[in-house]
């Protein structure tokens, strides 16, 4: 009966005694042990969602104290593993830890004092295509993530990086990358290392976590059900590799203690269904089941996923919006609290990034606690380059910034000048546009030295940067380029240290992608039409496959799914998705008739 209880039983028999609590903890503990007691220095957790991942990272490092190394690919989820995991590891973000290494080795061509600037691809890219080879940053990108070697792109644009003394985000791992295998007795080493979400990593960075492991006991973890990142040419396989791989023993966390009993058995109806097998080819098989002990009551409570049909999305009859307005109000007090308690958003509005505007816009004439939640985009911004010349009036990459935002005379020439024989920058250009720019330098600096500056001054500053003095302001007070931590305003401070209402539910709205690493109480996955979400119902893709398994498994109360029959005026049809879900869900059809 134990068994067949807890080794893939779709449903659980009538006359089947229910287990204790006890038993649960039992059998979920001994999963944990088996990570724990093994003696493999190589090990990989093989887990869905809100398994226990972190805890179990937790509880191994707690015994190997010392010196240990924790990685994530999210830098959303640093903060998260800083605080459970802190007091007993370095954390990083995968770039936050490469940067690290290179101020610690400074390889060649750089020097001790290299800048870390994110955007640095957008410049060189455009250096490269001025200079006769065209690129662009995908382009860029790609060659690095994939190792494509013999890679003359790559070489031109380390080259370039030389020369500006500065590394960006892909290219600081690759410099370690060849650092550490070209000398590698600077490889670090750790008591233990522990990697997570390592099915969002990309060649590049899976070949330097295997460079790590050499000298380092190392637990890796990760799902290929809740891969996003093909974007950015992470893949999947890297983990399915690995777990074929002789060298790493592979364990399970079978028992989710986020999701609901209803949410849980919906991602394994879905991974069952012919058509999804079909689409996640060569899936690594998991158990998957709801760890009742802390789940049962919010199961007994939300037993079904809510399939909302809207008849409607549009300005004048908003029913999408006005649907999830409706439910945010309806949310128990105890629960609004209990989110606040356990800081995690109390509703979460996943939808594709036009819908979740809309949305967002609708909310917050409602709520006083709504966040939308966007993907920060590099950009190279003008402000930067002038931050770079108050601390060095002959920073090339500080005149490169400027002049990308402000095309002297003769730019293309000069530019083709350091490419070819990396000429001195701020010797190309002109005298006046040299003078005009380091005032807007000095002017720059007395803001930061926090100095007056009269009207003219600051109506000049407003012109050059496009900006009000008061964003002009916050802006130099912001977090570094590729800081992990974040530097807060004397504003943003006090507003963060405000006393909270815990009546007042926190709403965050994002994109499938920007839910990667949240959880709330309350999850609406919005705009589930063909078209949006997936793009073809006679073809999703993988990716989309994985997002609903992600958007699913963010809920630790009640999931809902809308849809609109009419979306600001066009006819959509819904999503195969809501097929898929349909033994699972409750249907409520909202037209005009439901709010009169």
């Amino acid at each position: 009966m134990f068994n067949t209880l807890f080794r893939g039983a779709e449903e659980y028999s009538i006359d089947m005694a229910t287990p204790t609590n006890a038993e649960f903890d039992r059998k979920r503990s001994s999963f944990t042990n088996a990570i724990l007691t093994s003696k493999s220095p190589k090990k990989l957790i093989v887990a869905g969602p809100g398994t226990g991942k972190t805890h179990t990272f937790s509880e191994l490092l707690e015994l190997n104290p010392g010196k240990n190394l924790a990685v994530t690919f999210l830098k959303s989820l640093v903060a998260d593993l800083t605080e459970k995991l802190g007091e007993m590891s370095d954390v990083h973000s995968f770039h936050g830890f490469c940067k690290e290494i290179l101020h610690k080795f400074q390889p060649t061509g750089i020097s001790a004092n290299f800048e870390y600037y994110p955007p640095l691809f957008t410049l060189i890219a455009e250096d490269l295509s001025i200079a006769g080879t065209t690129t662009t940053v995908k382009q860029l990108e790609a060659e690095y993530l994939n190792l494509v070697d013999p890679s003359e792109l790559i070489e031109h644009s380390i080259q370039l990086s030389n020369y500006y003394d500065t590394v960006g985000y892909t290219d600081s791992v690759y410099r370690v990358l060849r650092l550490l295998q070209e000398k590698r007795v600077f490889i670090p080493k750790y008591n233990q290392i522990v990697v997570d979400e390592f099915q969002d990593f990309s060649e590049l960075e899976v070949t330097l976590i295997k460079l790590l492991a050499e000298k380092s006991n190392i637990l890796i973890a990760g799902d290929d059900d809740q891969a996003l990142y093909g974007f950015k040419h992470a893949s999947a396989k890297h983990i399915r590799d690995l777990a074929e791989d002789s060298e790493y023993e592979q364990f399970d966390l079978p028992y989710c203690t986020r999701c609901t009993e209803i949410v849980v058995k919906a991602v394994r109806h879905l991974v069952g269904l012919d058509a999804v097998k079909q689409i996640l080819v060569d899936r690594l098989p998991k158990d998957y089941f709801c760890y009742l002990p802390d789940k049962q009551s919010d199961s007994d409570k939300y037993p079904k996923i809510i399939n909302a049909e809207c008849s409607v999305e549009q300005s004048n009859a908003p029913f999408m919006s006005r649907f999830i307005h409706e439910q945010i109000l309806k949310v128990p007090k105890e629960e609004i609290a209990e989110s606040h308690d356990e800081g995690y958003p109390t509703v979460l509005v996943i939808a594709p990034k036009h819908i979740a505007k809309r949305i967002s816009t609708y909310l917050e004439n409602y709520f006083k606690n709504v966040e939308f939640k966007e993907s920060a985009k590099l950009a190279v911004e003008l402000l930067d380059g002038y931050k770079l010349l108050i601390k060095n009036p002959t920073s090339r990459l500080g005149w490169r910034i400027i002049i990308h935002s402000s095309h002297p005379p003769r730019c293309a020439q000069i530019i083709k000048s350091i490419v070819s024989n990396g000429s001195e920058l701020v010797g190309l250009l002109p005298k006046d546009y040299v003078d005009f720019h380091e005032n807007i330098s000095t002017l720059v600096s007395k803001v930061v030295n926090g100095e007056s500056i009269d009207t003219q001054e600051t109506l000049l500053l407003e012109k050059t940067l496009q900006m009000t003095f008061l964003e002009i302001k916050e802006k130099l007070v912001e977090e570094e380029p590729g800081a992990d931590e974040e530097i807060l305003t004397d504003e943003a401070q006090e507003q963060v240290e405000a006393p909270v209402d815990k009546r007042e539910p926190k709403i965050m709205i994002t994109t499938m992608v920007g839910s990667k690493g949240l959880q709330a109480g309350h999850v609406f996955i919005s705009g589930v039409n063909e078209g949006s979400f997936p793009k073809k119902n006679s073809s999703p893709t993988n990716d989309e496959v994985c997002q609903l398994i992600v958007a699913l498994t963010r809920t630790k109360k009640c999931c809902y799914l809308v849809s609109t029959q009419r979306f600001a005026g066009r006819q959509t049809r819904k999503s195969i998705f809501v097929d898929w879900l349909s033994p699972l869900t409750e249907t409520i059809m909202i037209n005009s008739s439901y709010y009169k």
